[in-house]
């Protein structure tokens, strides 16, 4: 049993990239609530600018208060001020874009992200959640947990890992070696490498990666890595000196 306050949280996370849009239905069958229910909650998050509600359709999608609270959580967290001069000279000097990414329950969230000046579409906006199994760093993130994990294995592309046995022997290569690769694992025709970033108890908190398509990676990709794992490295001792 949720409470009203729990319910709400619960509402605004129904909301995605992938569904930015939701009719108060979707949004019923999504919290397992009842729709006059739905509807009370909609109208209080709308009252307080965290929902919009479409005039045409009827449909929700959130508002500029979200946004605002999006900003300020960016522009505090220290993290993400730390990595951005790191992500942009990585940007910079591979030629790909790059991003700061975190484990968040079951799933990957990238904090920060640089461009670069030929992006190819990936899904890796700010805040979206990402599949762990299938992406660089959330390889990375997963090859350190110090508790067992269970994850849906879902299958995105031909190269995808989907045999839990298969996973765990790639995550014991990717703690070994220091660093992992998604080759088409998520997206045909993508190729990505991520590196660990430590807090100063040698936990990782966070991992980096550079995201390219293969034509233009194939040639250089020990050359990315390489930098990759020097920028990890980089904001590792950044924090190490912050703390």
């Amino acid at each position: 049993m949720f409470t009203s306050l729990e319910n709400a949280l619960r509402l605004l996370k129904c909301f995605s990239s992938d569904e930015p849009e939701l009719s108060l239905t979707s949004l019923s069958n999504k919290l397992n609530l009842g729709k006059s229910t739905t509807h009370r909650l909609l109208k209080t998050l709308e009252s307080e600018g965290f929902v919009l509600q479409n005039p045409l359709n009827h449909s929700y999608s959130l508002g500029v208060s979200v946004l605002a609270l999006t900003n300020t959580v960016t522009s505090q967290m220290k993290i993400i001020r730390d990595a951005n001069p790191i992500l942009r000279e990585l940007t910079r000097a591979t030629g790909e874009s790059s991003h700061l990414g975190i484990i968040e329950g079951n799933s990957l969230i990238y904090l920060q992200k640089v461009e670069c000046e030929f992006p190819v579409h990936l899904n890796s906006h700010i805040g979206k959640r990402n599949p762990l199994h299938c992406t660089s760093c959330g390889q990375i993130l997963l090859a350190y947990q110090k508790e067992p994990f269970t994850i849906d294995l879902k299958k995105y592309t031909n190269k995808t890992i989907t045999d839990p046995i298969v996973l765990q022997e790639k995550l014991n290569e990717v703690k070994s070696q220091g660093y992992a690769v998604s080759n088409e694992e998520l997206d045909e025709g993508i190729w990505s490498v991520a590196a660990p970033v430590y807090n100063p108890k040698k936990e990782v908190v966070a991992a980096i990666d550079v995201s390219g398509p293969l034509k233009r990676v194939n040639h250089i990709k020990q050359d990315i890595i390489k930098k990759v794992v020097e920028a990890s490295a980089t904001l590792s001792n950044a924090i190490k000196l912050r703390s």
